[in-house]
């Protein structure tokens, strides 16, 4: 198993975690944190995860290599 696939699994965990979990915190280099939770923000929910599992499926099939 190369890098490559290794990134993309941990992308696409990540992704089924916060959707078992309906919510995470992001962050900035401020200090500024801000909760995105399934109920509240729906459509950034699922932008994020969509987006997580995205990155994950391009490192995972290989469009992307090290």
């Amino acid at each position: 198993m190369n890098w490559t696939r290794i990134i993309g699994l941990v992308f696409i965990g990540a992704a089924a975690w916060n959707l078992y979990k309906g919510r995470f915190v992001t962050s900035d280099d401020y200090g500024n944190r801000d909760l995105i939770d399934r109920r509240k923000n729906p459509f950034w929910f699922w932008l994020s995860v969509a987006l997580q599992a995205g990155v994950g499926l391009v490192f995972l099939v290989g469009l992307v290599k090290f």
